[in-house]
C-alpha cells in the first residue's frame, strides 16, 4: 500500500506519533499490506525520516538511540517501561545541555514516568505485549512530549474498575462523568481521579506531575485523546470534545518551557 504525500507539507508531533504507532502495529499482522511513502518532500519528509518511520516501512531495525548526538527518533517501549530513560537522558543532556537542576530533573522524570505508567494501567490489561511509542520534539521555545498506545482506551477501562464506585459516590461531579456515555467525560473522570488520588492509591491518569508542569508554563497545554474523546487543558481551564471516529488507543501530549530561549 502506498501513501501519496505530495500534498503533505508538515505534520505535528502528535499526528506523526499516531501514524508511526499505526504503521508499526500493522507490521505485526501477517495479513496487513506493507506501507510505503511516495512523494515525500520538505518539512514532512524531514519529520518522517527523523522519526524513523520511513525506516520501519522498509523493514529496517530501529536505530540505536544516542542521547548525546543527533535527533531522537520515535522510541517504541515495552511492558517493562524502561525505555523512557532514553528520553529523560536525551532531554537532560541534549536539550538542556546538563543544565537541569536535580529538582527540575526529578519533576520532569516523574511526569514522563507517570505518562508511561498510564499505558500499563489503562491500555493493555490482559496482554503480555504492551507496546507504546513516545516522541520528544522542540518547537520554538517549548519541549513537547507525546506518548501513544494502541490499547482499549481510557473509556473502556476507567469505568470497569471495582474501586471506582467508592470514590465516585463521594462527588456529584464524578458521578456525572461516570454516568455519561461520552468518551471525553471518561477521560476527564480519569483526570479528576488522578488529581484527588493519593500516592499510595493512585487510580486516575496520574496527572499531578504532568499538570504541574503544564500549569507552570504560560504556553503549557495538555492534550489527551482516547478512543473518540479529547481532553484539553490550558491555563487551568478544560475543554472536552468527542469525534465520530476513534483513534483506537490513547495519545497524551504536553509541553514545558525551555530555559534561556
Amino acid at each position: 500500500m502506498a501513501l501519496d504525500c505530495s500534498h503533505a507539507e508538515s505534520v505535528s508531533a502528535a499526528a506523526l506519533l499516531l501514524l508511526y504507532a499505526t504503521i508499526d502495529s500493522l507490521k505485526s499482522n501477517d495479513k496487513s499490506k506493507l506501507v510505503r511513502f511516495q512523494n515525500l518532500k520538505g518539512k514532512f519528509k524531514f519529520a518522517i525520516e527523523r522519526s524513523g518511520l520511513k525506516g520501519i516501512t522498509l523493514n529496517k531495525e530501529p536505530s540505536v538511540v544516542d542521547e548525546q548526538t543527533g535527533p531522537l527518533p520515535v522510541i517504541k517501549g515495552t511492558a517493562r517501561g524502561e525505555e523512557f530513560e532514553a528520553v529523560i537522558d536525551y532531554v537532560q543532556h541534549r536539550i538542556f545541555e546538563n543544565d537541569m537542576t536535580p529538582e527540575e530533573e526529578n519533576i520532569w522524570a516523574a511526569a514522563v514516568m507517570e505518562t508511561v505508567s498510564n499505558v500499563k494501567l489503562h491500555a493493555y490489561e490482559d496482554a503480555s505485549d504492551k507496546p507504546w511509542w513516545i516522541i520528544c520534539s522542540v518547537i520554538d521555545d517549548n519541549l513537547y512530549l507525546a506518548i501513544c498506545d494502541r490499547g482499549v482506551g481510557i473509556p473502556n477501562t476507567i469505568k470497569e474498575q471495582g474501586w471506582i464506585r467508592s470514590i465516585v459516590d463521594k462527588s456529584p461531579a464524578l458521578v456525572k462523568r461516570l454516568l455519561s456515555e461520552a468518551d471525553s467525560d471518561s477521560i476527564e473522570l480519569s483526570m479528576m481521579l488522578g488529581e484527588t488520588s493519593t500516592k499510595k492509591d493512585k487510580h486516575g491518569l496520574g496527572s499531578k506531575s504532568i499538570q504541574a508542569l503544564v500549569d507552570e508554563n504560560p504556553d503549557g497545554a495538555l492534550w489527551v485523546f482516547s478512543n473518540r474523546g479529547v481532553y484539553y487543558r490550558e491555563d487551568h481551564s478544560v475543554e472536552l470534545k468527542d469525534f465520530s471516529r476513534s483513534i483506537s488507543g490513547t495519545l497524551v501530549q504536553w509541553n514545558i518551557k525551555l530555559k534561556n530561549q
